[in-house]
């Protein structure tokens, strides 16, 4: 069965389940639920996860609870006290993690990216160390063409997610980048590098990420994404001057918890 039957096999599983929302793609499923407390997060996600269960053996699927793991995405100011989620799925017990992969993007629980930016750091250098043995070998354009379809894509996949990260982390990638640009043109120790992003025709980073968040939100204004996410924002008019501003302006519900 193919990834796209598959998902049409199980698409109504959202029908069943009572307080969660599911978000499918292939056989990678992620099931999200609120509360206003741990013990009330884990009490609704234990009722959906029993009648997944019955879901499966009805459709002649298995879960396979070793695979499926487990993560409470909190600030770092609540929940200190426990932090433990106990969920099963008949007599296994899911695992909790404090980071996982999805979809290529590494998610923690207090949504820093933190690991995910670990990862790419640790990729991009070692593609870097790669491009740098090749120079040698490799023409210039050779070189460019290199770097942006196995190093530049490390920094611009799902940008615009980790988009709001701190300044540091914008500035360690611009680091990432000018070293991997570096390997490019062969520049030695000290260069500008300003100058050699103009050379090679690339744009920094932050503003890579800003044109994809743009993208990205144009998107969900036109009601071109995903329908969960184009639920979330919307043009609000607003009818008193703002600074002399009168056009409309992005609104974005806030989460009641």
């Amino acid at each position: 069965m193919g990834p796209m039957l598959f998902v049409c096999y199980i698409n109504d599983i959202e029908k069943h389940l009572h307080y969660s929302t599911p978000f499918l793609f292939a056989d990678d499923t992620v099931l999200l639920v609120d509360g206003i407390s741990v013990e009330d997060i884990g009490n609704k996600r234990n009722t959906d996860l029993s009648i997944l269960t019955r879901y499966f053996a009805a459709n002649k699927l298995q879960l396979n609870a070793k695979k499926t793991k487990s993560i409470l995405f909190r600030s770092t100011q609540k929940f200190k006290s426990n932090n433990e989620l106990l969920l099963n799925v008949g007599i296994d017990e899911i695992e909790q993690v404090d980071s996982f992969k999805y979809l290529g993007v590494f998610v923690d629980a207090h949504l820093t990216f933190k690991s995910h930016l670990d990862h790419i750091t640790k990729k991009s250098k070692q593609r870097t160390s790669v491009l740098w043995r090749m120079r040698g070998f490799i023409s210039k354009n050779l070189a460019l063409q290199l770097f942006k379809s196995l190093i530049k894509p490390l920094y611009t996949y799902c940008d615009f997610v980790y988009d709001g990260c701190s300044m540091m982390v914008a500035k360690q990638f611009e680091v990432l980048q000018n070293a991997g640009l570096k390997a490019v043109s062969g520049a030695p120790g000290r260069f500008s590098a300003s100058a050699l992003r103009n050379e090679l025709g690339i744009t920094t980073l932050t503003q890579s990420h800003k044109e994809s968040t743009c993208i990205e939100l144009y998107k969900l204004l036109e009601g071109k994404g995903p329908q969960s996410l184009v639920n979330e924002f919307r043009y609000r008019e607003i009818n008193r001057a703002l600074r002399g501003n009168l056009e409309p302006t992005l609104e974005v519900k806030k989460n009641p918890y």
